[in-house]
């Protein structure tokens, strides 16, 4: 589907996880189905999927945004984050935070935000906000990162 993304993901697809549903087959690019978390509405999401695609800066930026409307969708029901934060508690900062690097869109960058956002303030402990705040300090003053001022301030309204 799209090249791989940093290695900088908690999981690996070769790495043991327990699944969550092994009767589940894996999704349509062939990622193991521990990745698959179910949705309220009765699909998944893959989430080896999604990060490629929000990873990927030649991803359609219509295509990028409605993946990250359906995860915001999927986040308000807690079925769907229990599963996310006991089997893949780190796994969206990475991708999240390559999202807001490569598209410099407000819209998108405002999506980013929010579901960062939703994230920590979900998560069972602060190290999902932790590790996001730690990866983006470093990106700023490694001064490998161009973000224009739009993504920057979005960052700062997080902060």
């Amino acid at each position: 589907m799209y090249t791989s993304i940093d290695s900088c993901h908690d999981l690996d697809e070769n790495d043991d996880v327990p699944f969550l549903h092994p009767s589940q087959p894996p999704c349509s690019q062939g990622h193991r189905s521990s990745f698959n978390l179910e949705t309220h509405d009765g699909g998944s999401i893959c989430l080896h999927c999604f990060s490629n695609l929000i990873s990927n800066p030649l991803s359609p930026t219509l295509h990028v945004s409605y993946a990250l409307s359906q995860l915001s969708r999927s986040l308000s029901h807690s079925s769907f984050l229990q599963s996310l934060f006991t089997f893949h508690p780190h796994f969206l900062v990475s991708p999240l935070l390559s999202a807001l690097s490569c598209f410099d869109d407000e819209p998108i960058a405002v999506q980013v935000v929010d579901l960062v956002r939703i994230l920590s303030h979900s998560a069972p402990n602060d190290s999902v906000s932790h590790e996001f705040l730690d990866r983006v300090s470093a990106l700023i003053s490694s001064a490998h990162l161009a973000w224009s001022s739009r993504q920057l301030h979005m960052v700062y309204i997080y902060i």
